[in-house]
């Protein structure tokens, strides 16, 4: 192999890299947040609905007591209801079926 082509191939490679290292910082800028975000389907008829921003949680807006108070109590229903939805899971994964 040549020493020109393989000078290319390198070159090559760094700038696929760089790329992929540009559009990947790039993605994670638009989306605001760390690429672990996760979307849930609620089952809505579009598809996937982002749980994460505040006009879709049923958050309030405010920031007085009461309105900070409300979003408190919504956000400890939804923390029971993974607790309980992850107590299932555990259950579920530890149940031994009669086959094995």
């Amino acid at each position: 192999m040549s020493k020109t082509l393989k000078i290319i191939i390198v070159i090559v490679i760094v700038v696929v890299v760089g790329g992929v290292w540009l559009w990947y910082g790039i993605m994670n800028n638009q989306n605001g947040t760390a690429p672990a975000t996760s979307q849930l389907n609620t089952g809505n008829a579009s598809g996937n609905q982002n749980v994460n921003s505040p006009a879709n949680s049923g958050l309030s807006q405010g920031t007085s007591d009461a309105s900070l108070n409300q979003d408190l109590s919504l956000i400890d229903g939804q923390l029971n209801g993974l607790a309980s939805d992850s107590a299932s899971a555990d259950q579920s994964l530890n149940t031994q079926s009669a086959g094995q």
